[in-house]
């Protein structure tokens, strides 16, 4: 009786240990950015989806600028407003560190860069 006690706690202890080492990071979070009242940009909670989102039909875009993991540094665009926002996935394995929200003309006016 005690042999198998002891294999119990064992095996349910082995369990639980799994369990805490495949759960998601304390950090994973989805994050939301505006740009006044431009538009915002998000990162998803896994950090493998950003998104640009334009507010205004005003003739300027809203473009997300981001950094991942492997070193790229690239943007995605919405250029008119409207129910859907344009995005881009990371391929797997790579995630996004940090970014930030900006207004055409080109560099013009930016956000702070938001770690991700």
């Amino acid at each position: 009786m005690r042999k198998r006690l002891c294999v119990g706690l064992a095996l349910a202890t082995g369990v639980l240990g799994m369990n805490a080492v495949m759960a998601a990071p304390a950090s994973a979070h989805a994050t939301l950015t505006n740009i006044g009242s431009y538009g915002h940009g998000t990162v998803n909670s896994a950090h493998t989806r950003v998104a640009a989102c334009d507010s205004r039909n005003d003739g300027r875009n809203v473009y997300v600028e981001f950094w991942a993991s492997n070193g790229q540094q690239n943007f995605v665009e919405d250029r008119d407003p409207g129910p859907t926002c344009n995005s881009t996935t990371m391929p797997s394995g790579v995630v996004i560190r940090s970014y930030r929200v900006c207004v055409t003309p080109y560099g013009s006016f930016c956000t702070s860069r938001v770690t991700a």
